[in-house]
């Protein structure tokens, strides 16, 4: 290995110098190109946020549309992504498949924007969230590989933040729309999801492919120049670049010689995701990262905040919708911030964070709603319409960009793919639980429910504590040494001499 002296890590060795300037010309024109993708995020926010916003509108409901089935569709066409996810990425690429993806959208998008019946809407949803699925599924796996080792983590863990974009652009557009006398009133908030996916097709084919996938298809050649642009401002002898490239090449070799006995690779494709200790220790992590990130008290925790506004004065539709817009704003740069630390003090220290901060987020306003609802206390009202907000800010903060980065860097180059359309598909489980079961406990229970998720978000941090790896300071192909290891967590949790984020000064 060129570079001069080298550090141990592990069984892995780092040369000195290997580090990245994250001010030089390679890493500014990286930025930009990852921002393409992190645009997919704010896609598939501005598709989650939208539909419940429009169902509030006067002139969507005159319509006439079943507004429960056309909410409830969307999940079939996220589901049914699942299983071309994998496929597509392995075999055409990470650019192909959210230029694909993108293409989709537009269809659903027109058949949406024009929709004259609830059978065209529900079409249109289907397909709308099928390409959205392709694309968020695939922008981070392309980030995580893209990026470089020391700055992965805050590169990545932006992504997710980005859904807050799609959050803020679908409310405020419906703020702004919902003065119109005409279907436009929803009509335009809707035409406006295409935007990305135009700006993303006009752009997409002129990236450059992930230098994993490269490798995978023989083409290192490409992988490497790719590297040293990059990475090294085009000098493909940096130790840094020689080091990513040798390690990709012995990871990815090995994965490409197994492939080639597979006598279905469709189906061994998903058999490798549990086959192996290791493997299966992987999907878990990644599928119970799905399931805390959206079962968390996030998605419940306002369901009475309508009803506590309006017993604080504040009755008015437009100026709750303002206040919602507004706390949009604030939970984007809470999750902003909290994305840039992630490399500074581990994921590990994060996720323990954050869930202990929903422990306690949930416990204020569990108080405050059993004041309002069982004695009426106006005073009850402001404290849980306060611990809301706190609680949505420290979830923004502490855990928005954990729930795709980790999913992402658990699983290995080989599984990636595959893997990341499984986790999907129990992302759609945990939101449609959310979006049907949740509402009928709230109903029975009141707000003895959120007793629920004060003890489920203490098993989450427990969970957290006992069985996640931690992922700072260890290259994405160094991570399956760490998952071969009799015991991931004390592995992960070792102290090496390169550790690349400990003494990052930007």
């Amino acid at each position: 290995m060129a570079g001069g002296a080298a550090v141990s890590s592990g069984t892995i060795v780092l040369p000195n110098g290997a580090r990245t300037d994250p001010t030089s010309k390679g890493m500014m024109r990286l930025y930009l190109i990852l921002s393409l993708f992190c645009l997919q995020s704010a896609n598939n926010g501005f598709d989650g946020s939208l539909q419940g916003s429009i169902n509030a509108m006067d002139q969507f409901l005159k319509y006439g549309f079943d507004h429960g089935l056309i909410t409830a569709i969307a999940y079939v066409g996220q589901m049914l992504a699942v299983f071309f996810i994998g496929p597509l990425m392995d075999n055409y690429g990470r650019i192909k498949t959210v230029g694909l993806g993108s293409i989709i959208i537009l269809i659903g998008v027109s058949l949406q924007t024009s929709a004259t019946t609830t059978a065209q809407l529900m079409v249109g949803r289907v397909i709308g969230q099928f390409g959205v699925t392709l694309c968020s599924s695939t922008a981070p796996s392309y980030i995580a590989e893209m990026a470089p080792p020391d700055y992965r983590g805050r590169i990545t863990g932006f992504y997710n933040t980005c859904w807050y974009l799609g959050n803020i652009i679908a409310s405020w557009s419906c703020y702004g729309s919902i003065n119109i006398d005409s279907t436009w009133a929803w009509r335009l908030p809707l035409a406006l999801q295409a935007v990305p996916s135009l700006l993303t097709l006009a752009i997409v084919w002129f990236m450059p492919e992930s230098p994993r996938w490269l490798i995978s298809k023989g083409r290192e050649s490409e992988a490497l120049v790719i590297l040293a642009r990059y990475h090294a401002d085009g000098d493909d002898k940096a130790p840094l670049v020689e080091f990513e490239f040798n390690e990709m090449c012995a990871s990815i070799r090995a994965d490409v010689a197994a492939k080639a006995s597979y006598k279905s690779p469709y189906v061994q494709s998903y058999v490798n995701l549990v086959n192996r200790r290791s493997s299966f220790y992987r999907t878990a992590l990644a599928v119970v990262m799905a399931f805390f990130g959206q079962w968390s008290g996030n998605a419940v925790i306002s369901y009475f905040f309508s009803d506590m506004l309006n017993a604080a004065g504040i009755t008015s539709s437009n100026t709750q919708l303002l206040i919602n817009s507004i706390a949009s704003v604030v939970n984007f740069i809470c999750a902003i911030f909290g994305s840039q630390l992630v490399d500074r003090f581990g994921r590990r220290t994060l996720l323990l964070t954050g869930f202990a901060c929903c422990v306690g987020g949930m416990a204020i306003v569990c108080g405050g709603s059993a004041g309002f609802v069982e004695q009426g206390s106006l005073a009850a009202s402001y404290i849980s319409v306060v611990g809301i907000l706190l609680f949505q800010a420290m979830f923004s903060f502490f855990l928005t960009s954990m729930q795709v980065l980790y999913a992402v860097e658990v699983y290995s180059n080989a599984n990636r793919a595959t893997g990341m359309g499984v986790m999907n598909f129990f992302m759609a489980l945990a939101i449609f639980f959310n979006s049907y079961v949740a509402p009928i406990a709230i109903s029975a229970l009141s707000w003895k429910f959120y007793i629920v998720f004060i003890v489920w978000d203490t098993f989450e941090f427990l969970t957290v504590y006992f069985f996640f790896v931690e992922t700072k300071n260890h290259t994405l192909e160094e991570l399956d040494e760490v998952f071969e290891s009799p015991n991931p967590v004390k592995t992960s949790l070792t102290p090496k001499m390169h550790e690349l984020a400990t003494d990052m000064k930007s």
